[in-house]
């Protein structure tokens, strides 16, 4: 979107939009080729039903002017744009939603995702906790983020398995379903790093070679993990004009 601050007068412009939990959400201002280059200041609020004032999230660097945060909740945020006083010019915003993880199998990405969040299992006595990734047998199963390995072993419904502490993002990654486990508790990893192979192995054996990949977050337990993975917003173009 495109907007124009006049000189004239104190002004600001807000824009309220919504998020899921584990996305991340860039934001990128830019000022028009040509104006008088004000200091701008771009800043992320969280609106809650039960909170009565916004809570802060992040900030631009006054010099950039580009910054993202990863959404810890589905929500409505509110982002507030304000020029230095008695400053004007032509801006144009983007908000954007990227992945906050790495795609889990290696070569594939959300297109291949054939069973969603919450989708009803053993004849609606449980639901689904998270999603199916489906790849050939064998298709390397990777390190959605760097992190530990901390437990490696087989159950079940879920056949071999994998965790990964995520340590950035304070969560655990769940890999379900492997035919092969390619590494050992206690081991660090880095994103892309081999993990396992695609199978179907536990509860999946009647169905074709998937990975069952989950986000359990410490306090919420399972969460959806499709926002954290889905591919980035495509880029649309600045309007040709300033205006709402």
């Amino acid at each position: 979107e495109t907007g124009f601050f006049p000189a004239d007068r104190a002004i600001a412009a807000s824009y309220r939009y919504g998020v899921r939990t584990g996305e991340t959400i860039r934001i990128s201002l830019t000022l028009a080729p040509g104006t008088e280059a004000p200091r701008v200041f771009v800043d992320a609020f969280e609106l809650s039903p039960d909170r009565a004032a916004p809570r802060p999230l992040a900030s631009a660097d006054t010099a950039s002017l580009d910054f993202s945060y990863v959404a810890e909740a589905d929500r409505q945020h509110l982002l507030r744009v304000q020029p230095e006083l008695l400053r004007g010019g032509r801006y144009t915003l983007r908000i954007r939603r990227e992945p906050s993880l790495s795609f889990p199998v290696k070569g594939k990405n959300d297109v291949a995702v054939g069973s969603f969040w919450g989708v009803e299992r053993d004849g609606g006595t449980r639901r689904h906790e998270g999603i199916d990734i489906f790849a050939r047998r064998g298709t390397p199963v990777v390190a959605a983020a760097n992190g530990t390995i901390t437990r490696v072993n087989e159950t079940p419904r879920g056949g071999r398995v994998v965790w990964l502490a995520d340590t950035e993002h304070g969560q655990h990654l769940y890999y379900a379903h492997l035919d092969q486990q390619l590494v050992q508790a206690g081991q660090q990893v880095r994103i892309g790093d081999t993990l396992g192979t695609v199978g179907n192995t536990g509860n999946a054996r009647t169905t074709p070679p998937h990975l069952h990949f989950g986000v359990y977050r410490s306090g919420q337990g399972a969460v959806a993990p499709f926002p954290f993975v889905r591919r980035p917003d495509v880029l649309p173009a600045a309007p040709t004009s300033p205006g709402r």
